[in-house]
């Protein structure tokens, strides 16, 4: 077993403005009630529209009328969202002119604008973009602020990992 090269990525219209005040909203979104919605009478939670699994590092509420566990849930997402509010900032610094992150990259082809994060992995992450980029998937943030979640697919073996086809960028027939 070795290294693997592990990309994250963000493709974004160029010609459009990200939503911010839409990926803010969708990280504020995220609270005890919204969790409540997504838990299944079974006691299982929902992944279908926000990463809760990777947002809470695998930790699992199933009992939301326990106050202890609600109290528990409160607080890790009030830390979720101030993390998340700090990716969101990172990747707005990014994109603005001039921006720079060490591990953040931006690429533009045919009309996207690509945001990737990654490097070699033995299973971790492989640098800190990576994390933030899946993160802000996960939340939902980045379908908010208007990224193209459709123009590509997920990687097979890896949850939240997004990559670009070159076939599907706008503007490429084949």
């Amino acid at each position: 077993m070795g290294a693997d090269l592990l990309l994250a990525t963000i493709p974004l219209d160029a010609s459009k403005a990200p939503d911010w005040d839409a990926a803010q909203a969708a990280i504020d979104a995220l609270t005890v009630e919204a969790y409540e919605r997504d838990l299944h009478p079974d006691g299982v939670v929902s992944d279908e529209r926000i990463g809760w699994d990777e947002l809470l590092g695998g930790e699992y509420y199933d009992d939301l009328s326990d106050p202890e566990q609600r109290e528990a849930l409160a607080e890790q997402l009030e830390g979720v969202r101030g993390r998340l509010a700090t990716d969101l900032k990172e990747l707005r610094d990014v994109l603005a002119p001039c921006g720079y992150l060490r591990d953040l990259v931006t690429i533009h082809v045919r009309g996207v604008k690509l945001v990737v994060a990654g490097g070699m992995s033995w299973g971790d992450e492989p640098c800190e973009g990576f994390g933030q980029i899946n993160r802000l998937w996960a939340s939902g943030a980045l379908e908010a602020c208007g990224a193209l979640a459709d123009c590509g697919t997920e990687a097979e073996s890896g949850e939240g990992v997004r990559w670009i086809r070159t076939r599907d960028l706008p503007g490429n027939a084949g």
